[in-house]
Formats: structure tokens, C-alpha cells, sequence
């Protein structure tokens, strides 16, 4: 679902959680070449088979959101190193993706991905999924036509710069009689922290948006989620642990009633396809583009032997009126056009006698 960034330091949480995160699997849309560059992986060696693959299984079978797809991908994943399938790689890269592949050969989730090291990383880093320069988790803004402000997201961080920026666009636009987000060049998700801050805005009465559930177990060793403000515990069955994300309107926002466009894609993944979800499932914005990628349970990075990482899906996200959510099946939108047409599409639907190009060239 979301990439929950928390950067939780403590000894089970030194890693980020990944509510809405999605790392890009190039394997699902086209041929994985990056992953295979040996200029951006060091060498396989039999080892990194040896010491991964076990501690890969084990991890599954104790923290997989789903305990018996878990032990599915980990009796897999044994009978493999058992028959010798994962002896010999060009590239730590290589070995990476064929597990990545042979997991999505078991049940596709498109957050569960194995990571290689990589050799641009300074030595002693700790191991990570996030790339070492990401682009800037906000693209373009500003007001696109008279009365139509834009906000492009690339990723959502959730850190203070981030969702200042959000803040701040929204005060600064706060007269818009529109406003189109822009998320069909999301490369990766993150957590809630911008999905807060325009919830606040855009609805005018509080209610619960999406419930998220996780294993006792694997809660227990994660130390939970980090409970306050929006996010809270209620509730469950029995070995279950649900946090409830809310929204509690700001105390005064123009925004309430301004019309709301978002733009999806195959690209909107995770933290993306929550606000796309939430947006939707109270009818608050109009969906235009493509189906999104269906990344819709909670995954955190851990760390595995020899440098790699292991993006693990533990927690899975859903409407807590319907009992369901995107996982799989992505968010639909309402309009639906090629992803490079969406724009043109929204500028339509607020009367902007302007088409994607020249509106952007003129963006303000």
C-alpha cells in the first residue's frame, strides 16, 4: 500500500516502512536492465545464494502479510538453492532479480522484491531499497491556468520538507476554483505525511479513510506503526493488529469545496494509489489516466546478508466499509485515457481552452 518512511530507529525498526512505497519492479513493464548492469552490482558470488535464500525464507514465512502465501514463497525459495538454480549469476543484480522474479512467479505483489547491493553506494551504508539520487518528490506547481493550480508528486516522503512544500502550495493556492494532482511520473511511494496534509484541506468533516491490519506477531517486532495524529490503533480479531487512518479537517480551508482532479497511471504505485484511493472511495476527486499499479499492502525494507535488502510486505491496506482495497487490482479511474493524455483531459474538465504542453510551458 504505502511506503511507510518512518525511519524508525530502533533495533527491529532500523528500517523504512513502506505503508505506500513502491520500488519500480523493471521486470513488470519491460526487460530489467539496470538491475543486470554489472557497472551497478558487484560480482554474485555462491555465497550470496547460501546465506540470502535462508534468511529470505525464514523472513517470509514469519512476516509475510498473508502467512500462507509467506510459507509458499518460502518452500519455493528453498527447493531452488536445493537444486542448484541459484549457483551462478553474472551480477549479484542478476541473482536479485531471478528471485524477484520467482517470487512474483508465486503470488505477484508488486511491493516483494529482492535488492542487490549496489557498487555506487559509499562503503559501510546501510543497506537500502531507495536509490541513491532520486528525483525530487515534487515535480512541477503553480498555477497551470487562470484559477487552476497544479501539484506534481514523484514520490512522497513524508519528511518536513516535503510536506512544508505541500503546505505552503496549498495556502498559496488557496483560491483555486481547481486543482489538479499530478501522479503519473511516480517513480516511488513513501508514507502518509502528504496525503495528511491535503486531506486536511480538501475534506470538510472528519472520517476514517483506510484501515491497515498486521500481524501480531510481526507487529510486535516492528514495535508497531507510529501511532498519533491520523494514524490509530483499534479493534481486531485475535492475532490481528488494525490501525485506522483518519482525517481531521483543518480548522478553516477554502479548499473544501474546490474541484479536485487527480492523474494516475501504471506508474502511481503505493503512496500515490492510497491518496487515489481514498480520493475515490469518497468520491472527492474525479481519476483520470490509466489503472494504477495495484501496490496496495504495507512493506518495509530488511536487511538480508551480503548487502542485499528484502522489501517485505507485512501489512495490507483496505476501505474499512468494504473490507477492500487495490492490492492486485490497482485503483480505476473515472475518465480513463492514455497516461500521456490525462492532463489534456483535466484541462478540459475546468474549461482551459489550453492544451498539456503549452499550459505547462506556462505554468506559474
Amino acid at each position: 500500500m504505502m511506503t511507510f518512511h518512518g525511519n524508525l530507529r530502533q533495533p527491529e525498526r532500523s528500517r523504512t516502512i513502506h505503508l505506500l512505497i513502491p520500488v519500480i519492479l523493471a521486470f513488470m513493464s519491460g526487460p530489467a536492465v539496470a538491475q543486470t548492469a554489472d557497472s551497478l552490482h558487484p560480482p554474485f558470488a555462491a555465497a550470496d545464494a547460501d546465506s540470502v535464500i535462508p534468511k529470505l525464507a525464514e523472513d517470509l514465512e514469519q512476516k509475510y502479510v498473508l502467512p500462507a502465501t509467506g510459507k509458499r514463497y518460502a518452500d519455493m525459495l528453498r527447493r531452488n538453492l536445493a537444486s542448484g538454480r541459484y549457483a551462478g549469476f553474472a551480477s549479484s543484480g542478476a541473482f536479485a532479480e531471478a528471485v524477484t522474479r520467482d517470487l512474483q512467479a508465486v503470488a505477484r505483489d508488486a511491493h516483494l522484491v529482492l535488492v542487490a547491493p549496489r557498487s555506487d553506494r559509499a562503503a559501510g551504508a546501510a543497506p537500502t531499497s531507495a536509490p541513491p539520487n532520486p528525483p525530487a518528490p515534487i515535480g512541477k506547481s503553480g498555477w497551470i491556468a487562470p484559477g487552476v493550480a497544479y501539484l506534481e508528486f514523484r514520490s512522497f516522503p513524508s519528511d518536513s520538507a516535503t510536506t512544508t512544500k505541500v503546505r505552503d502550495f496549498l495556502s498559496r493556492h488557496a483560491s483555486a476554483r481547481a486543482l489538479i494532482i499530478d501522479t503519473v511520473d511516480e517513480f516511488s511511494g513513501g508514507w502518509v505525511g502528504e496525503a495528511d496534509v491535503l486531506f486536511g484541506q480538501l475534506f470538510s468533516a472528519r472520517r476514517d479513510l483506510v484501515a491497515i491490519d498486521i500481524r501480531k506477531a510481526v507487529d510486535d517486532r516492528i514495535g508497531g506503526l507510529p501511532v498519533g495524529g491520523s494514524l490509530r490503533k483499534v479493534e481486531a480479531p485475535a492475532g490481528i493488529v488494525r490501525y485506522m487512518h483518519s482525517v481531521t479537517p483543518a480548522q478553516a480551508s477554502s479548499l473544501r469545496n474546490t474541484k479536485v482532479i487527480m492523474l494516475i497511471s501504471h506508474r502511481t504505485i503505493s503512496s500515490g494509489e492510497h491518496i487515489a484511493f481514498v480520493l475515490k472511495q469518497s468520491r472527492r476527486a474525479t481519476l483520470i489516466g490509466e489503472p494504477t499499479r495495484g501496490a496496495g499492502n504495507v512493506e518495509s525494507d530488511f536487511p538480508m546478508p551480503a548487502g542485499y535488502v528484502a522489501v517485505i510486505p507485512f501489512g495490507r491496506a483496505y476501505d474499512p466499509r468494504t473490507g477492500k482495497g487495490w492490492e492486485g487490482t490497482g485503483v480505476q479511474p473515472d475518465i480513463r485515457v492514455r497516461a500521456d493524455q490525462a492532463l489534456d483531459r483535466a484541462l478540459q474538465l475546468t474549461g482551459v481552452k489550453m492544451s498539456a504542453k503549452a499550459a505547462l510551458a506556462r505554468l506559474q
